[in-house]
């Protein structure tokens, strides 16, 4: 299938603007980049288990089946969502459950290089699935895992195939990365735009500007939030904070108590009015400098080590086409794919041939 070049009207409409929101055919590197980076958080979240698989995700382990039984009578529910597993297909034998967790391991691990990508986007999806089911094996992050490998599941599943020299495996299961490709000499050539790319990463974007609005509304029932004092106490934990340390800022406890109300009211205001600025190509910079200070308060001071570089990978999802575009082919233009790996391979041959004349 050739690659697409879109026409912009002077003024779309509403129906226009809606179908090139979420349907404009877009390179596909963000959606890789994306993919490599959550392959690496599933892989460090879910490798500390490999020694316990029975006891966290069997039906003979800490949670077992006796536990479910228990959970169902809850009347208002369980404090962690219990959902389906393929681990608990295996009933009373527990001795099989390191082999099919080694096989969701194994599949990551290709998915993340970008092995067959149609086939392993799906058993990844599965895994990370089965492997946050339980309440003994609860990930802090594990709603933006299973959000983050949705999308990108459905992502490659539409995800077009090169038609240069691909094999019958290739068009069924997906494509090999690149540098393998040209390994074994069989260039696949420019990778056609996609626009199930565009969907999956629109797809991250709504979800994740959702949470981010929902769980700052969410912070305003609190009164700490409205009085500025809620990151006091992720700072200074009640059970670890001696009567020394909270009297350390005695002397300055204006300045600091007012610092802390200013980072409370930022973060607040930067969560509710997300969606106004996270769209905007200047806003994507607002963007990365909120999931990265996010990414460093939840590490810090929340103890949430895997919360924030799931942040941050979600927040390169608004980053825009052109600076994708950039990183693959050196040069920032509104051109389909092709085009642009033409002017790139050009730019570079002319370099190699006289430097001096570019």
């Amino acid at each position: 299938m050739t690659n697409l070049t879109t026409t912009h009207d002077a003024n779309p409409g509403v129906w226009q603007s809606w179908c090139r929101f979420w349907f404009a055919p877009r390179d596909p590197i963000a959606l890789h980049a994306v993919r490599l980076l959550v392959g690496l958080w599933i892989l460090i979240s879910f490798i500390p288990y490999a020694g316990y698989t029975e006891s966290f995700f069997s039906l003979r382990g800490w949670f077992d089946a006796q536990a479910y039984l228990d959970a169902a009578r809850f009347t208002e529910g369980t404090p962690h969502p219990i959902t389906w597993s393929l681990f608990y297909l295996l009933g009373n034998h527990p001795e099989w459950t390191p082999y099919l967790y080694w096989f969701f391991m194994g599949a990551t691990c290709l998915f993340t290089l970008g092995f067959w990508t149609r086939l392993t986007s799906v058993i990844t999806w599965l895994g990370v699935v089965s492997m946050t089911a339980s309440p003994a094996a609860v990930v802090e992050a594990d709603s933006l895992l299973l959000m983050m490998t949705f999308y990108l599941m459905l992502g490659y599943l539409g995800l077009q195939q090169s038609q240069d020299r691909i094999s019958w495996f290739n068009r069924i299961f997906g494509s090999t990365p690149r540098w393998w490709s040209n390994l074994l000499q069989r260039p696949l050539g420019p990778e056609p735009e996609s626009h199930a790319a565009q969907l999956a990463l629109r797809l991250v974007q709504v979800h994740f500007a959702l949470i981010m609005v929902i769980s700052g509304l969410h912070k305003l029932q609190f009164g700490d939030w409205w009085a500025g004092l809620a990151l006091w106490f992720p700072l200074h934990p009640t059970f670890e904070t001696s009567l020394e340390q909270a009297r350390a800022h005695a002397d300055d406890a204006v300045r600091y108590l007012s610092l802390l109300s200013l980072c409370a009211y930022a973060v607040l205001i930067w969560q509710i009015v997300f969606p106004l600025f996270a769209w905007r190509k200047p806003g994507w910079w607002a963007v990365m400098i909120g999931v990265s200070l996010g990414w460093l308060g939840a590490s810090l001071g929340y103890q949430l080590f895997m919360f924030g570089p799931l942040m941050f990978t979600a927040g390169l999802c608004y980053m825009p086409e052109s600076y994708w575009r950039r990183l693959r082919f050196g040069v920032d233009a509104d051109l389909p794919s092709s085009s642009l790996h033409t002017a790139a391979t050009t730019i570079k041959n002319t370099k190699e041939k006289s430097p001096a004349a570019v």
